[in-house]
């Protein structure tokens, strides 16, 4: 009986030290460099670099959070319609985000398979997205996003025909 009991005992402290180092393996996996929260820093545009829009910092184009799940949310603070979420891949230094689209999109006669599919390559601790017009977005990875009031940007701004917003 007391070998049983013994034996008993140092099963279970076996299985817990098991577990314990398995565990300890999963933690020990290094995180993505992609997840995280990023938000617009600048924008490249014909070989200018602009770092704010009207007198507010670039940041109220894009917040960005990548999740380690493999989904990701990108909202705009200044403009509601251009947020969306979805999913992401890695592949070395660049990451294929592909937003989620709703039917009405894909009935669309316009809508382009690709249209929902963004690359974004990761360049000296940075985000570049290329848009379609040779503008780079330059995103920096943050512990929190910048806040802004959107009541007070309503007020304050006015976009205008050289805008790289339209």
């Amino acid at each position: 009986m007391k070998k049983n009991l013994c034996f008993l005992a140092s099963l279970c402290i076996s299985a817990s030290l098991c577990f314990a180092s398995c565990d300890e393996k999963e933690k020990q996996e290094p995180e993505s460099k992609f997840v995280g929260k990023w938000q617009c820093a600048k924008l490249i545009s014909e070989g200018s670099e602009i770092t704010d829009l009207h007198s507010m910092p670039m940041s109220v184009l894009m917040h960005l959070t990548i999740n380690d799940d493999g989904s990701f949310i990108m909202e705009s603070p200044i403009d509601e319609s251009s947020s969306g979420n979805g999913t992401w891949t890695e592949n070395g230094d660049v990451i294929t985000v592909t937003f989620d689209i709703n039917e009405q999109d894909k009935a669309s006669s316009d809508f382009n398979k690709d249209d929902n599919i963004q690359l974004l390559e990761y360049k000296n601790g940075q985000l570049v997205a290329k848009s379609d017009s040779s503008e780079e977005f330059i995103l920096e990875k943050v512990t929190e996003f910048d806040n802004y009031d959107s009541l007070v940007l309503g007020e304050d701004f006015i976009p205008t025909i050289d805008d790289p917003l339209q």
